[in-house]
Order: structure tokens, then sequence, then C-alpha cells
């Protein structure tokens, strides 16, 4: 892999494979931004760039043939190959540890836009989550059986797009698919709050709604009953609005665990029970 360092006119690409399972032999099928960091799928699986390299994050990761990545709040998502777990795994902890969530064929491009999640498969059309990866439905309607193989997507303010591998360009709007294309709505809260998650009791996932009466630097933080923080699950600016976050206790025992939502001055926790 490589980089463009220097400025004009030094331009020149700079080769960083350190740390890298197969170093320069590593096939490297997407790069994304995430959350700060950079993330790269591999034929090695999941590596995030470090000061000293890059570092394997494969933990539950039982298909390490990534062939797409995507990632939405503080959710980040991989697509995988040719194994008996190909399909869609999901991290939510920065790509600490995953878990299995879609059986589909490889799959070629993992797209979000909010809780939207758009997953597409070469053989198996495109799928759509519309809860941060609870739930999947295939949203193939219109297409041709050509069109079931689909090599890439694209998404813009109105339409997301599908390039196929011998059925050309489709396109369908997301009015059609989705109920809001941004994170958060057009309402204006008069005050901060962070609402009770639903449902509650829970297992394994739960919805976490809060709104944000003007723009603010937000945190909402999941702890577990000794006050460890076990996630983050938002952090950054957000304009005034209600948004809504899905929280995934893959991996957690059962108990008490507490959110706390912070904005400014504003700080506001409450309590939720995971039960398995």
């Amino acid at each position: 892999m490589y980089i463009l360092k220097g400025g004009p006119p030094n331009e020149y690409w700079d080769r960083i494979n350190n740390g890298l399972y197969s170093g320069d032999f590593t096939i490297v099928r997407d790069v994304i931004e995430f959350n700060g960091d950079v993330f790269i799928g591999t034929n090695s699986g999941v590596y995030k760039r470090t000061s000293s390299g890059w570092i394997e994050k494969n933990v539950g990761l039982t298909n390490t043939n990534v062939t797409a990545l995507g990632g939405s709040g503080s959710f980040l998502f991989a697509g995988t190959n040719t194994s008996s777990t190909e399909g869609v795994f999901i991290s939510s902890d920065h790509g600490e540890s995953w878990s299995f969530l879609l059986t589909i064929p490889w799959v070629t491009s993992i797209q979000a836009i909010g809780p939207n999640i758009f997953a597409s498969s070469y053989g198996d059309g495109i799928w759509l989550s519309i809860d941060y990866g609870s739930s999947w439905t295939q949203i193939n309607d219109g297409f041709s059986s050509s069109a079931y193989y689909v090599l890439s997507t694209g998404i813009n303010d109105k339409y997301i797009y599908a390039g196929t591998n011998a059925s050309g360009v489709w396109r369908r709007e997301l009015t059609e698919l989705i109920t809001d294309v941004n994170s958060g709505n057009n309402l204006t809260p008069s005050e901060f709050y962070l609402e009770q998650n639903y449902p509650n009791p829970f297992n394994p996932s739960t919805s976490i709604q809060y709104q944000v009466s003007s723009i603010s630097q937000v945190t909402l933080k999941v702890y577990d009953i000794l006050g460890n923080e076990i996630v983050t699950l938002v952090n950054e600016e957000k304009p005034a609005g209600i948004y809504e976050i899905a929280f995934y206790a893959t991996g957690l025992s059962s108990g008490i665990y507490f959110y706390k939502l912070s904005a400014g001055s504003f700080v506001q926790t409450r309590k939720m029970l995971l039960v398995k």
C-alpha cells in the first residue's frame, strides 16, 4: 500500500506496508477513514493504521477475506467473501471485536446514511438495514437477473447507484427505501434530552434516542456497573435535532449498564438492563 507525500513539485508515493501479514503482497480491497482512523480491508482481515504501522483487528472476524468496509456513527462494518461465514460483520468498539450479521455472497461495497446500511453483493443484489444492521431486507425490485451481480455502489442526496458486472448502471431514489436521508431530522428541540433506551430489557441490541437543542460537541458513552467505559457511541459535533443510535451488546454479560449523554454543560445518565 502507498500514500502520496510531499508537495509540488516533489509529490511522490510512500510504501507503508509495515505490519501487514503479507507485507508487499497484501491484497488491499478497501480503504476508509472512520472516526479519525484509517482502516483497510485485505485478504488477511482488517487493519488499523497507527504511528508504528498497521495493527491487525480481527478478533471475532471468522472470515478474514475482507472485500468491503463501511462505517456510521460508532459502528464499523466489514464485508467478506469465500467462506462459510461470507457476508457482513459489525464492530461497535472501533474494530476491537467483530460479530456476524448477515449471510450474503461476496460483499462488494458497503454504504451508510445514519442508521441505514446498504450492502451490495456479487450475485445477490443489494441488501438494506435501517437499524444499524439489526435486520436486513433485499431491495432488488426492478433489477434484471444480470443486475444482481453488483460490483460497486454510490450515494448522493437523492439516489443510490449500482454498477454491475454485465448490466450497466442502475439507480433508485433513496426516498423509496428510507424515510430520512439525514442522520438527524429537521425538528429543532427546545432542550437537550436523553430518552430511555428501547427495548429495555434488551438482547442483544437496543436503540437510544437523544435530542440536541443547539449545535454542540456531543458524546454518548456506555459504562458497566463499576463505571468502566464500554464503548463510545457518539463523539462529534451535532447540529440541533433528534438522533437515534443502536447499541450492540454482543460479547457482554447480562447485567445493568449505564449510558451518558454529554453536550456542553448538559449531562444526563440513564440505566439499561441486558438479559441473555
